[in-house]
């Protein structure tokens, strides 16, 4: 009896890669017939079934996006292999070093987060982390939530990029975004220089087709109106600094103005449109006829078209450019970004679903 255990041992312990794979293969095959049978928590609870030491050494000759994908397939393979894993690869520890173990860590988190709709990728320490987290329970679980928590201001309005993420990440899932693109919108009608005169400001997740396939991406639209002084002269007003692009300073629009001034004639073009060489941004300035103190007088509508990007990277020329005030910074990015053609933004937001 004893040699014969003796042999099981060893038998156990000559167990090859390619045998581990044929017992997983017959494993899953197996299907066990009752009157009464039993219905898996998970949907792969032979596979779950499985000692631990089996799983650990078919993903070891697995690729880490596939690891990832394989320890989501249920929650008990994922309470299995994320330890080890997380262990290994240092989550929440020290960033990788090395562009091969940033995509891999990348790839498995892009995997992983999409088991926790309210987590979101760090760009700093690769990790997930919960934007909204308490700032006790921070310290409690080590999840440095402020990682992304600095603000990308342009004049004087302020964006976090876990807000991006979060909307994103929730339109993707099917989930109510509400709050998080009424927060993006606060943003945009809060602090500016030019507050007293918005008139309305949205944001959309608007669907955009290119050479990799479609993507989602977060859009702005904002509106102003502006009465026009008696004087041509008085666009130089401080009243009339706009700061909609840090790239294209007040005059832009003063400019623009002017020129819709210079010709009130009833056959005069009554619209101006442009768009920032760095960033995608484009702006529209409207000439209409209002009744201010019963007279008809002449008012501009200013409106600002942005392209914030899909949130799928911190360091995104569609996310960065619009804060990027370096032109040598600016440049280097330019490698990377493409100037849509004028009307492009306004077509694509305005045929997006809108607010309900």
């Amino acid at each position: 009896m004893g040699s014969r255990s003796q042999r099981t041992d060893l038998l156990a312990r000559s167990v090859t890669s390619k045998d581990t794979l044929i017992a997983l293969t017959k494993k899953i095959q197996t299907v066990e017939i009752s009157s009464k049978p039993e219905i898996p928590r998970g949907p792969c609870k032979n596979l779950v079934d499985l000692p631990t030491e089996m799983v650990e050494s078919i993903v070891a000759f697995l690729p880490t996006s596939s690891a990832a994908a394989l320890a989501l397939v249920s929650h008990p393979l994922l309470n299995t292999l994320s330890t080890k894993y997380f262990k290994q690869s240092k989550v929440g520890k020290t960033a990788p070093t090395g562009k091969p173990q940033v995509e891999e860590r990348l790839n498995f988190l892009r995997l992983l987060e999409k088991d926790f709709p309210n987590k979101v990728i760090c760009f700093d320490c690769y990790t997930l982390h919960d934007p909204f987290i308490s700032e006790e329970k921070s310290f409690r679980e080590r999840c440095n939530h402020k990682c992304q928590d600095s603000s990308a201001a342009s004049g004087t309005k302020e964006l976090k990029f876990y807000w991006v993420q979060l909307a994103l990440k929730h339109h993707r899932l099917g989930l109510n975004m509400k709050q998080h693109l009424a927060r993006l919108q606060l943003a945009f009608s809060m602090g500016w220089n030019q507050q007293r005169f918005q008139t309305r400001s949205e944001a959309r997740i608007v669907s955009v087709d290119t050479s990799n396939g479609s993507t989602n991406r977060l859009y702005f639209r904002s509106q102003y109106r502006v009465r026009t002084p008696s004087y041509p002269g008085d666009l130089n007003e401080p009243r009339f600094e706009f700061d909609f692009c840090v790239h294209s300073s007040g005059h832009h629009i003063t400019d623009a103005m002017a020129i819709l001034l210079s010709d009130l004639s009833p056959h005069a073009e009554k619209r101006q449109t442009w768009s920032c060489a760095y960033c995608a941004t484009e702006f529209e300035v409207e000439a209409i006829e209002a009744i201010i103190d019963f007279r008809h007088k002449l008012e501009f509508t200013i409106t600002v078209w942005q392209d914030f990007g899909s949130g799928d990277a911190l360091d995104s020329p569609l996310w960065l450019n619009h804060f990027e005030r370096n032109e040598w910074r600016l440049l280097l990015n330019r490698r990377n970004f493409i100037a849509e053609e004028v009307g492009v933004l306004k077509t694509r937001f305005e045929s997006a679903p809108g607010r309900k």
